[in-house]
């Protein structure tokens, strides 16, 4: 549930398919509380690979429409604590470090297997 006039102070709506992620972060930049229903929540989950490949696509982008729009409004904001401001920078992080991790792991991979080994950075600096 949200008050009209709450909603219309931030402008209502975005035009993105992640709207809840967005509403959040604009919500509380605004000095807004947002509460949760203590209750279970029925989803329907993708059945199929294709279908969850779709998702995550959705998630990820959406993740990087959010940083890409309302990254500086919530550091910016002084109604957002600070822990507040480094949970929703992760939160927004959460899909494209993902795919940050997926990749990082494919690259080992194939490093490994054309001989290329690239040591860590913690060697090196224990090393000099």
């Amino acid at each position: 549930m949200i008050w009209r006039r709450v909603l219309e102070s931030i402008n209502g709506f975005c035009e993105c398919t992640g709207e809840d992620l967005d509403l959040s972060i604009r919500l509380r930049s605004k000095g807004y509380r947002i509460g949760l229903i203590d209750a279970d929540v029925y989803s329907e989950v993708p059945n199929t690979y294709l279908a969850f490949k779709k998702q995550f696509s959705r998630w990820l982008f959406n993740s990087i429409w959010n940083m890409k729009h309302n990254l500086r409004l919530l550091l910016m904001s002084n109604d957002v604590s600070m822990w507040e401001k480094v949970d929703g920078v992760l939160w927004m992080l959460q899909f494209p470090s993902m795919s940050f991790a997926a990749l990082s792991i494919l690259a080992t991979v194939i490093l490994s297997v054309i001989g290329v080994l690239i040591p860590p950075m913690l060697y090196y600096s224990l090393r000099y």
